[in-house]
């Protein structure tokens, strides 16, 4: 752990963009590994999420799993209605911890 209480502090938020897919995979792990070493808990923003593939999916279920198992807490804030049925096709929502209920907007 760090040298610092982290565990009073504010979590780092984490704002996805309108498209997670193969084109943005690299920035966004860059990114996400930076928040890790933080060893803060992450609150994601994924209500402007329009545009998800695959390799999005799957670079934020990594990232989540990552952070769980580096006993980093990872909460959701807003999750677009296309990140929640593209996580669901693909059976990741459970990986990636999304919350039950459909939350978008505020």
């Amino acid at each position: 752990m760090s040298q610092d209480d982290v565990s009073g502090a504010d979590p780092h938020v984490v704002v996805l963009g309108e498209v997670v897919d193969i084109t943005t995979v690299k920035p966004l792990w860059q990114q996400l590994s930076d928040v890790v070493q933080t060893q803060r808990s992450v609150v994601l923003q994924g209500g402007a999420v329009a545009q998800v593939d695959t390799a999005g999916v799957q670079l934020l279920s990594a990232f989540v799993q990552d952070a769980n198992g580096k006993s980093i807490a990872v909460s959701w804030q807003d999750v677009s209605d296309t990140l929640r049925n593209v996580a669901l096709l693909l059976d990741l929502s459970s990986h990636l911890r999304l919350p039950d209920e459909l939350q978008t907007g505020n």
